[in-house]
């Protein structure tokens, strides 16, 4: 039941990062205050699912949850907020991509110099991403993996009789 509360607040905090990132002028500071918030929510997720399930003598409950520890995101994140909380304040980069295509065909009639050049498209984009997050995904992209791992993690857990609905 708690841990169902504190994935509500996460996804608070995860929106109010996501507002915060999409705004044309946004601000690096707000959008790494509600981050760190986030990493304070998620992560209680899984230690009131620790105390629950292991720390309550539940037999099979301190293995199902160093099984479900072994997951990439679930690691990752858990470390992010540790050091945020005991080292430093997280570290987030923004990458700016721009993209220009243009359309290049080969007209029919003349045959040279026949080279005609088409519409021009310009794409550009920006994201917060970890520095050292070896995928290409931004940083919202895997809150809201965290996210759907976390909300898996209790589901399983409240199914295995080791947590409280």
């Amino acid at each position: 039941m708690l841990e169902n509360d504190k994935i509500r607040e996460a996804e608070f905090f995860y929106a109010l990062a996501w507002d915060e990132e999409r705004k044309i002028n946004d601000n690096l500071n707000r959008f790494k205050w509600f981050l760190s918030a986030f990493l304070s929510a998620a992560r209680s997720v899984l230690q009131y699912a620790h105390k629950e399930a292991a720390g309550g003598g539940k037999p099979g409950g301190q293995l199902w949850y160093d099984t479900a520890m072994q997951s990439t995101v679930l690691q990752y994140f858990k470390e992010k907020r540790d050091v945020n909380l005991h080292a430093q304040p997280i570290d987030a980069i923004k990458e700016i991509s721009l993209a220009i295509e243009e359309s290049i065909w080969r007209d029919a009639m003349p045959p040279l110099p026949g080279l005609v050049g088409g519409p021009v498209t310009v794409t550009a984009g920006d994201k917060y991403k970890f520095a050292d997050w070896s995928g290409s995904e931004g940083i919202l992209t895997l809150c809201d993996a965290y996210l759907h791992e976390l909300r898996a993690f209790v589901l399983d857990g409240q199914t295995r009789g080791l947590l409280s609905p």
